[in-house]
């Protein structure tokens, strides 16, 4: 739940909006994210947005735009981004399941996405019938 109010309220501070939908219907309501293979990149941005911060026991420190984006804080975010320390495993899960829907979805470096935050597993919004 940290992960997903943390994007959610980094949709909406972010001058950019990065990765938004409208609320209803599939509709881009901010600049879309680009996917970012390139691992010395992604380090860059995580240490941009994360380097200096001190995460309690038990926590992480998420960024948004996503680090595995060409809108990370290094990058196109520089100063349009937000970060906060949240637990460390859900952290660590929501990244495992993104790489898990880049691969299975086949988002290739360059390739444009958004991020829509749903309110649980059953948000009808959210709900991919494929």
């Amino acid at each position: 739940m940290e992960v997903a109010l943390h994007i959610q309220d980094a949709q909406n501070q972010t001058s950019h909006h990065w990765g938004r939908l409208q609320s209803l219907g599939n509709e881009p309501d901010g600049e879309p994210l680009s996917r970012l293979i390139n691992k010395d990149l992604q380090n860059r941005n995580r240490t941009e947005a994360c380097g200096n911060r001190n995460p309690g026991a038990g926590e992480s420190c998420d960024e948004y735009p996503f680090a595995s984006t060409r809108q990370g804080a290094a990058l196109e975010g520089k100063n349009d981004y937000s970060w906060r320390n949240i637990n460390e495993n859900h952290n660590s899960k929501e990244g495992s399941l993104r790489r898990a829907w880049y691969n299975a979805y086949r988002v290739m470096d360059w390739d444009n996405f958004w991020v829509r935050v749903c309110s649980s597993h059953n948000d009808i919004n959210c709900i991919n019938d494929e």
